[in-house]
């Protein structure tokens, strides 16, 4: 973990430009948003978590943002100073147990070890009430080819993340994120594909996805 919290210290100041200040990434961050509104728009946003929320790219939706880099929430705070964001220490933050109604955390568990993963799906099923809701991101494992280091490194099947978090969560319902092949795709032009890749992964296709998204119900 301190090799993860390291590696986002330094590219802090960059992040938001060099990650989605491009074509490729806001093709991402429109289809995270999209899904974010339909599967948060019933809960107030002062129950709602942001984990890993780095820059607070995705913290709209949330009034609470948490995450391993001082200089990434040092960002966050900047953009949104009327918000509460928490470092976490020790795979934990100083909210109570069985207080928030939903937490969400996006390009976060492609980075840990099936070891720390599991150690934040018990972090996180401690502080949300039950049957609050857990929604997350993976790197889907029929489309990750393995490579050397932490850095978006790890991935799973749906019935692998099924396994994993079975005993405490339920999932409800997941959808697939970036379908297509959008690297091969001139960027001028990669807006123009996001509602087809879109419909994409909620068909029956969406197993074929880069991503998955999920959307899990604490047991």
């Amino acid at each position: 973990m301190s090799d993860i919290k390291s590696y986002y210290n330094s590219i802090a100041a960059i992040y938001d430009n060099d990650r989605f200040g491009n074509s490729y990434g806001q093709f991402i961050d429109a289809e995270e948003r999209i899904l974010l509104s339909e599967w948060l728009q019933n809960i107030d946003k002062n129950q709602i978590a942001d984990y890993g929320c780095g820059t607070g790219r995705l913290t709209h939706f949330a009034n609470t943002g948490i995450d391993i880099s001082e200089e990434m929430l040092r960002i966050a705070r900047q953009k949104y100073p009327e918000k509460k964001f928490y470092l976490l220490n020790e795979n934990d933050f100083p909210i109570s147990e069985n207080t928030l109604q939903a937490i969400y955390s996006f390009h976060v568990i492609m980075h840990l070890s099936k070891t720390d993963f599991v150690k934040m799906i018990n972090t996180i099923h401690h502080k949300i009430e039950k049957n609050g809701i857990f929604i997350f991101d993976i790197l889907s494992s029929k489309r990750k080819n393995k490579k050397d280091g932490w850095h978006a490194n790890t991935s799973y099947s749906i019935d692998e993340i099924r396994a994993l978090v079975g005993q405490q969560f339920d999932i409800i319902q997941y959808n697939g994120i970036l379908f297509l092949p959008i690297h091969r795709i001139p960027s001028s032009l990669r807006k123009y594909f996001v509602w087809l890749d879109i419909f994409l992964c909620k068909s029956i296709f969406k197993k074929y996805a880069s991503y998955y998204c999920i959307y899990a119900k604490k047991k």
